[in-house]
């Protein structure tokens, strides 16, 4: 097992060390080199021949095969391989995750604007319900009104058709109550005309006396007291 520098090179690649390698090993691992570090720098020493043509391989390690070189490479492909599929997952999970978050977002946000659109029809329909309540509270405050007022015309009207019957029923009666005194006044005028008609027919009638050809005497041109068609009065009575 190498335990220096120059152990690497002899014993692992075949040559002596160049001067820049050495010293670059030299400076990691110091006069001394650890199991560990030994298989560092085969790894290392692998990764750089995996870059090279084989003819390079050749002359850089003789001691190391090309089968180890290929499988070391292969590993290596693989290794990217697995790690560029792993960049690729974790990308293609990153941008899943902001698709999500993002179809996330937009929805919320959708949502948020269905709800605010929601509470505004909302407010607008309270507005409209308490326009239509105040609306119909004041119909039915002028329907009650005119109710009323209504009902007092018709009291009006009432108490003045009950004045219009009152004052006929009274000119009635009036008309009436002068009727019969009416009446009566023209039956006493009668009586009395009669009266004073049986009193002149027992006076002897001398004024227009006369006679008729070949018949009784008249008392007037007519047969009556006062000429040709004459009468007592009016409608044939004494002064009525």
């Amino acid at each position: 097992m190498a335990t220096t520098v120059e152990q690497l090179y002899t014993e692992i690649l075949g040559r002596e060390p160049d001067a820049e390698g050495f010293a670059f090993w030299k400076s990691a691992f110091g006069d001394s080199v650890e199991p560990d570090e030994q298989a560092s720098f085969m790894q290392a020493a692998l990764a750089e021949l995996a870059q090279r043509t084989p003819e390079e391989q050749l002359a850089l390690a003789p001691n190391i095969s090309a089968e180890d070189i290929f499988a070391t490479k292969l590993a290596a492909d693989e290794e990217a391989f697995r790690q560029e599929q792993a960049d690729l997952d974790a990308a293609f999970q990153a941008q899943l995750d902001a698709q999500i978050k993002a179809d996330a977002d937009a929805f919320a946000n959708a949502q948020a604007e269905i709800n605010a659109m929601l509470e505004a029809e909302s407010l607008n329909l309270q507005k409209e319900k308490d326009a239509f309540a105040a609306q119909q509270a004041a119909v039915e405050a002028a329907a009650a009104q005119a109710a009323q007022e209504a009902e007092a015309a018709q009291a009006e009207i009432a108490k003045q058709m009950a004045e219009t019957q009152r004052l006929t029923a009274q000119a009635a009666a009036k008309n009436k109550a002068d009727t019969e005194a009416l009446q009566r006044t023209s039956a006493a005028k009668i009586a009395g005309s009669r009266k004073a008609g049986r009193s002149a027919s027992d006076r002897p009638m001398l004024a227009g006396y006369g006679t008729t050809a070949g018949g009784p005497p008249t008392l007037g041109g007519g047969g009556s007291l006062g000429g040709s068609g004459a009468s007592l009065g009016v409608s044939g009575t004494l002064g009525v």
